[in-house]
């Protein structure tokens, strides 16, 4: 098992951008077309993402097999919270239902371990997600190898099967 924890305020996946490319010269050109890529700063956190996970790993080979994954989102407490509601969203009494929600942030998440915990975020096979208030905001991932039983395949019934 290995844990990796990402220090800082985890980035959720958002919209991806898009701006019209001008059209290219008589020539050359087909018709406008759109340039999408990812927001800057949803970028920049998967790239120190990947620095931190890479620097975790020390050199080990990412996972090739099945994997149970745990990942915890700690999220700063809001400066509007009562005193009393701040120390039970810090002891895990009050939890965040706010958006980003947690299946943004888990997408961006493995997107940047991908090639460094794991080679495919498709191994993933059981998964384990919460979000939670925290004086310091980061992200822990909690990676356990386990053994995925592959399930024997059953002939698929036809439409009309059975049907006279």
């Amino acid at each position: 098992m290995i844990e990796i924890t990402i220090d800082g305020y985890a980035q959720p996946l958002k919209a991806v951008q898009a701006h019209i490319v001008p059209p290219l010269p008589v020539g050359m050109r087909q018709r406008y077309h759109a340039a999408v890529y990812k927001p800057q700063d949803v970028r920049k956190w998967q790239n120190f993402a990947k620095q931190e996970a890479s620097a975790q790993m020390k050199g080990r080979p990412p996972y090739s097999g099945g994997l149970t994954v745990v990942v915890h989102v700690f999220l700063a407490v809001p400066m509007s919270l009562s005193k009393k509601k701040r120390q039970m969203a810090l002891v895990g009494a009050l939890r965040p239902v706010t958006r980003p929600d947690i299946d943004n942030f888990i997408k961006v998440i493995f997107d940047s371990l991908t090639g460094i915990v794991w080679l495919d975020d498709s191994q993933v096979v059981e998964l384990h997600a919460a979000k939670m208030y925290s004086d310091k905001p980061q992200v822990r991932v909690m990676v356990e190898e386990t053994m995925a039983l592959a399930e024997p395949q059953r002939e698929q019934p036809t439409l009309f099967e059975g049907k006279a």
